[in-house]
């Protein structure tokens, strides 16, 4: 499962698992962020896994 911006290289978002998650969710649902590609949520039985990609912020 992966979750990629639509500026091609800028950032993005991936997970390889051997288990089937019960769903998959990519973004956040605000239309001006999940176009980075910056969050990938995957429900499996007895889990949520999370995965965020967030800037280097100086």
């Amino acid at each position: 499962y992966w979750n990629y911006a639509v500026k091609k290289g800028y950032s993005g978002t991936a997970v390889f698992t051997r288990l089937n998650p019960l769903s998959v969710q990519y973004g956040l649902g605000q239309a001006e962020h999940d176009r980075e590609g910056r969050v990938l949520n995957l429900e499996f039985d007895d889990f949520y896994l999370v995965n965020v990609y967030t800037p280097n912020s100086q």
